[in-house]
């Protein structure tokens, strides 16, 4: 998926910038596993970084993407080592998952991205990385998922709920 986006006050928003957002997915069969493969790459122009609404910067971390981090821990950071957002992102994940059974599965992960402050701003030697296992009941009414995710390099710096991680 290729999504563009546009804020400007002629369109009645208080903001000024460009974005552009890209994702793509691939699966394949693998020796009775499936190799899922994801990307993402995302960029916003425009306006320096604190001028960009805060729900339009880019955030990784949770439950889908960086699961080794909590929820939008992996951004550029203020002074006080806060997650800020960024202008620019890329993800990337490889998982494989195997069934067992009709309904039990388990996956493992192997993930890396990262957010910079820039717009069109990608250091692939500052990448952040995550493993870990996982396990997937397919329920009646869907797929259900437990991850559980293990850090390889945390970030310096990052301060959650006003104290320093020291993971």
């Amino acid at each position: 998926t290729l999504t563009p986006e546009h804020a400007a006050p002629w369109l009645g928003g208080t903001f000024r910038f460009d974005g552009v957002h890209f994702e793509a997915r691939g699966y394949r069969p693998f020796s009775g596993n499936v190799v899922a493969v994801r990307l993402q790459l995302g960029t916003i122009t425009g306006q320096v970084v604190n001028a960009v609404p805060i729900s339009e910067r880019f955030f990784l971390g949770g439950t889908t993407v960086r699961r080794g981090w909590g929820a939008f821990e992996v951004s550029p950071l203020s002074d006080t080592g806060l997650p800020i957002g960024g202008r620019s992102q890329l993800a990337i994940t490889t998982e494989v998952r195997r069934l067992f059974t009709k309904t039990w599965g388990a996956a493992v992960f192997f993930e890396g991205g990262n957010v910079w402050p820039g717009s069109g701003e990608f250091h692939l030697g500052d990448l952040r990385y995550d493993v870990g296992p996982g396990i997937r009941w397919i329920s009646p009414v869907g797929i259900l998922r437990g991850d559980f995710g293990f850090q390889l390099n945390p970030i310096p710096g990052l301060t959650v709920d006003d104290k320093l991680v020291t993971r």
